[in-house]
C-alpha cells in the first residue's frame, strides 16, 4: 500500500483506516496523534494492540528511508526495520 495521503489526526480517524495501513504508516499515524497529545496507552487500547507494538510501530516509522523502502518492497520485516533504526 502507498502512504496515505493525509495522516489520521484523530482516534476515531486512525480506528476506521487502521487495517489498511502498513506498519510504517501505523507507526507515522500513531506518532502524529501521540504528538499531538494522546497517551500511547489510550491510542493502543483504541486500536486493539499493546501499548509496546504501538512504540515499535513508531520506531520503525523513523528508519532511514532506504530501509523503509526496503520494508514496502516486502524485504525488510518489520522487526529488523526497528533494529536498524535503533
Amino acid at each position: 500500500m502507498t502512504a496515505p495521503t493525509e495522516t489520521p489526526s484523530t482516534i476515531a480517524e486512525l480506528q476506521s483506516i487502521w487495517r489498511s495501513l502498513n506498519d510504517i504508516d501505523r507507526g507515522r499515524a500513531v506518532n502524529g496523534i501521540h504528538i499531538a497529545g494522546t497517551s500511547l496507552r489510550a491510542i493502543a487500547r483504541a486500536v486493539g494492540c499493546s501499548e509496546f507494538l504501538i512504540r515499535h510501530l513508531i520506531q520503525a516509522a523513523q528508519a532511514r528511508v532506504e530501509d523503509r523502502t526496503l520494508a514496502r518492497q516486502g524485504l525488510l520485516t518489520t522487526n529488523e526495520l526497528v533494529r536498524r533504526a535503533r
